[in-house]
């Protein structure tokens, strides 16, 4: 991790278990491709490249309502 280096405020996380609920309701990913690769491996890499020494995590929209609430809470305390 950099040290003294940027915080990044929205930094965009895509695990697993979150395209999978995407997929369950209907949603294919972005309009001109599907979902993009995601590992924390891969977001740290980028973050050392870049200087950044923390980062707020985000999911990418929709977010985490699908119209069940019992599976949103399930997926905010992943």
């Amino acid at each position: 991790m950099a040290a003294n280096g940027r915080i990044d405020v929205h930094h965009h996380v895509l695990p697993e278990f979150y395209i999978k609920a995407q997929k369950g309701a209907g949603i294919r990913g972005t309009a001109y491709r599907g979902f993009p690769e995601w590992t924390p491996s891969h977001s740290m890499s980028v973050m050392d490249n870049e200087n950044i020494a923390a980062a707020i995590l985000s999911f990418t929209s929709p977010g985490i309502w699908f119209g069940d609430i019992a599976q949103t809470r399930d997926l905010a305390r992943q």
